[in-house]
């Protein structure tokens, strides 16, 4: 559960009222059961129109879609009569829809659509971005990073060997830029991935995605972090190494950008791949059948500090199926920024490791809203191919990974240990992704002030101790 802190200082309207964080009525989603979540109910006083105000007064920003905003609806299946005539997309079940307009008429379609009283909120359409520091390179490569022996994964995965094997029973969906599939420190491992950028369209199979579009490789560092794999002498080895990893490319092929909306969609592919609810077929029978247990997303949307409701309801959605959902906190060195500050995501920010006593990294966010922390500075990770020759090299595809983006796929990993662990137990249990973070938060190394404090919320997970222990229900 999230730690809210009042704020002692309020400067803008902005942070005032923050964009899209109407409440979720208690109704159904597939089925399921839709609390309503405490920050941004009714008893808090907000309004959705002053919101929408509030957002259209702020700068134009370059991570804004001109003419497309995000709609929140009263119901699934429900388009408003504003809308008509309009491009609509929408994501089978959710709450929300994604309207294309001309760009000079979106403030006054927002206002009209706030008058309908089928409309809960109205927020622009944005483009995330990976959240890294610039990496670096020069050192040598050790066998083994100083973060894996700081968080006790040797003696974790020695546990989880004589218990069960994680990387046969726990799938880790990477939302990101893709993952280099040949890379020979995941290859074994790493599922083809589909893309949910361009056009997606869960009514049918979306476009593959078994290579990486950023330039500096960023889902595939990610992806070594937290499954590349070990004793294979080469390389560098991730906390939960072997595990199944589903990448999810969010990130437009062409320009790199990750828009708002295929991110949701990313999360709705990852809440129902492999799973009885899927409303598909495609969505059935992915890989060996194994469903998505852990979401990880090292990005966010740098300067937004207000919750985006529509990443509310996805977060929701996800747990209620049982699945962890972790993302970076930002590296802007202020508030967490959305995906991470939604209710049912962990955010994690990012620490500087000995020597010396550890300490917050400077670039990392924090604040209201951050749940752990993890070493995230100069971390050796997979990294893409040399392709000058037209064909893959990754003799030298390793370099180091700095910013909350190698932080969260961290926390990602331990989850999925947890997971691996205790597989039996939590296929039985009516809330697993609530187990298992509360599982690493008892398993933390509190590194601020007792308990919870902003600088590194509850601490630092310990992977050994996670896993270590009988079931507790």
């Amino acid at each position: 559960m999230k730690r809210m802190l009042r704020h002692l200082v309020l400067t803008t309207a902005a942070s005032i009222l923050p964009a899209g964080c109407q409440a979720l009525p208690s109704t159904a989603v597939d089925g399921l059961p839709l609390p309503v979540i405490g920050l941004g109910t009714a008893a808090d006083g907000r309004d959705p129109v002053l919101e929408w105000r509030a957002e259209r007064a702020e700068p134009a920003a370059a991570n804004v879609l001109d003419g497309e905003l995000l709609v929140g609806v009263a119901q699934a299946d429900l388009t408003p009569a504003a809308l008509a005539g309009l491009a609509v997309r929408r994501l089978p079940g959710a709450r929300f829809l994604l309207v294309q307009t001309a760009a000079a008429a979106a403030d006054d379609l927002g206002s009209r659509l706030l008058a309908d009283p089928d409309v809960r909120w109205v927020t622009r359409h944005r483009m995330a971005t990976p959240a890294t520091e610039p990496f670096y390179d020069g050192d040598p490569l050790t066998p083994y990073n100083p973060a894996l022996r700081l968080l006790k994964v040797q003696e974790a995965l020695l546990e989880i060997l004589g218990a069960s094997r994680v990387w046969t029973n726990t799938c880790v969906a990477v939302l990101d830029s893709g993952v280099e599939r040949l890379h020979p420190d995941l290859v074994r491992h790493v599922l083809g991935g589909f893309q949910t950028s361009e056009g997606f369209d869960p009514t049918v199979p979306p476009p593959s995605a078994d290579y990486d579009v950023n330039p500096g490789f960023h889902g595939t560092r990610v992806a070594g972090v937290i499954s590349g794999a070990v004793g294979n002498d080469t390389g560098a080895a991730g906390i939960a190494p072997g595990c199944l990893i589903l990448p999810v490319m969010v990130a437009d092929p062409k320009s790199g950008q990750m828009a708002t909306f295929s991110i949701l969609g990313g999360m709705w592919l990852a809440a129902h791949l492999n799973r009885p609810e899927a409303p598909y077929p495609w969505l059935q029978g992915v890989g060996d059948g194994t469903p998505v247990h852990v979401v990880s997303m090292s990005l966010g949307f740098e300067g937004v500090e207000s919750r985006i409701a529509a990443f509310d309801e996805m977060a929701g959605l996800l747990r209620r199926r049982g699945i962890v959902v972790v993302a970076s906190a930002g590296n802007a060195g202020s508030a967490v920024t959305a995906p991470a500050n939604s209710p049912g995501v962990i955010a994690v920010g990012a620490t500087v490791p000995p020597p010396g006593a550890e300490a917050l990294a400077p670039y990392s966010n924090f604040g209201d809203g951050l749940d752990f922390v993890a070493p995230g500075s100069g971390i050796w990770t997979t990294d893409g191919a040399n392709r000058a020759s037209g064909l893959p090299d990754y003799a030298k595809a390793y370099a180091r990974f700095t910013g909350t983006s190698a932080a969260a796929p961290m926390v990602a990993a331990m989850a999925a240990l947890v997971h691996g662990r205790y597989a039996t137990e939590l296929a039985a249990h009516p809330a697993p992704a609530a187990w298992i973070e509360s599982r690493l938060r008892e398993s933390v190394v509190d590194l601020g002030e007792p308990g919870w404090d902003p600088y590194f919320g509850w601490g630092r997970p310990d992977a050994h101790k996670a896993v270590t222990g009988p079931f507790v229900p």
